[in-house]
């Protein structure tokens, strides 16, 4: 994810300790942006909107998960998931890929002691275990799959046929959170397309997930009423816990009357 300092899993200091499934999404709360691998993203479409854009001189496709930055609609109060697909970088959290194709823990991610039963240990003698071994070669395979994008919207934009794509759902966003240098494939233009490009496109079974992307757009309508919801839910939450307190004060008076009354 954007702006971790990953950490890197090594036997000196990891060989007593593991890990556990988390229980729901809860450490996505602050992430609005998650990149796709090229095979995740007409599924990703489905339910989320897939943007492009550029990041240390590489093109990419991204969920894009909220409206602003450090916000993420798509997990709700209890940490669960609302979308129907799940970004593949998120569902073997606490991992990562770090240089070097190096096996990673996330930098918000405690550490579990292997007194606990029930925690999976990060080695088995000087090794990593086999299911350590399959996630890494899983988020390998991912990392070409987010690499291959970059070729396609390379040549895309190389031929005018991307435009910024701005968020919607707020009207006037902290610009200090705004989320800007998004695009999307012109739908019109990739109309006009032909010759060797178009041949490319179809022949690598491109136009499958650029069509996905354009159609996905629509889905950030959603991202107005979400913020809305988990707003009224903040009011609620706050206006319960106001009465809590009313009744907790109330109840320390009666409890004081009844023992002057003793």
């Amino acid at each position: 994810m954007d702006g971790c300092s990953l950490i890197p899993i090594n036997y000196d200091q990891h060989r007593c300790y593991g890990w556990k499934n988390p229980e729901g999404f809860g450490f996505a709360l602050r992430f609005a942006l998650c990149s796709l691998a090229k095979e995740e993203i007409s599924r990703a479409a489905q339910s989320l909107p897939v943007a492009l854009r550029q990041r240390e001189g590489r093109w990419e496709a991204v969920a894009v998960m909220g409206p602003v930055h450090s916000v993420n609609v798509m997990v709700d109060r209890l940490g669960r998931w609302r979308a129907g697909y799940v970004p593949a970088v998120l569902r073997v959290y606490p991992f990562a890929l770090g240089e070097g194709n190096q096996l990673c823990l996330w930098p918000d991610y405690r550490v579990q002691s292997l007194a606990d039963s029930t925690v999976k240990p990060f080695f088995d003698g000087e090794e990593w275990p086999q299911e350590l071994k399959a996630l890494q070669a899983f988020l390998v395979a991912r990392q070409r799959g987010v690499v291959a994008v970059h070729t396609v919207v390379e040549s895309l934009a190389a031929h005018s046929l991307l435009r910024p794509w701005p968020i919607p759902g707020l009207e006037k966003p902290d610009p200090a959170r705004a989320i800007d240098g998004l695009f999307s494939v012109d739908s019109q233009k990739l109309l006009m397309v032909e010759g060797p490009l178009l041949k490319t496109l179809f022949k690598k079974g491109d136009l499958r997930w650029i069509y996905a992307h354009i159609d996905s757009l629509y889905h950030a309508e959603r991202f107005k009423l979400l913020g809305q919801r988990f707003v009224e839910q903040e009011l609620l939450d706050a206006d319960v816990a106001k009465n809590r307190r009313v009744t907790d004060v109330l109840q320390s008076l009666i409890e004081d009357q009844g023992d002057a009354a003793l």
